[in-house]
């Protein structure tokens, strides 16, 4: 491929808003855990701005963001949007899951901790 090209495909992809309204989701997700948590805790965690879990979700964020531009952009009666949504609908169904199954452990090993130091 000519570098011409190349460029052109580098161009295509950053400027295309199905992939810069998700990834901007996500920013403003990842800015808005960082905020949260530092009003909670009074303790600046940058890792809130790339790390996962906790609440908004940047996965949730990122899928949701993509299928409403996917839907904007080929129309919401589209294969490309069906696909989008269904893959919005797993992804943040996994997450919720995931955050249930967390505090189910958290609780559990607290329970625990507690019996130990008991002793």
């Amino acid at each position: 491929m000519k570098e011409g090209n190349n460029m052109q495909l580098l161009l295509d992809f950053v400027t295309n808003p199905c992939v810069v309204i998700p990834l901007s989701a996500w920013i403003i997700a990842q800015i808005v855990k960082t905020i949260v948590n530092f009003c909670m805790t009074k303790e600046l965690n940058f890792e809130r701005l790339i790390g996962d879990g906790g609440m908004p979700s940047g996965h949730s964020a990122t899928v949701s963001a993509l299928a409403t531009m996917v839907g904007f952009t080929v129309g919401f009666d589209s294969v490309e949007f069906a696909i989008a949504a269904v893959l919005a609908v797993v992804v943040m169904h996994d997450a919720s899951g995931v955050r249930l199954e967390t505090s189910k452990q958290a609780a559990t090993i607290i329970s625990m901790v507690e019996v130990i130091n008991d002793y």
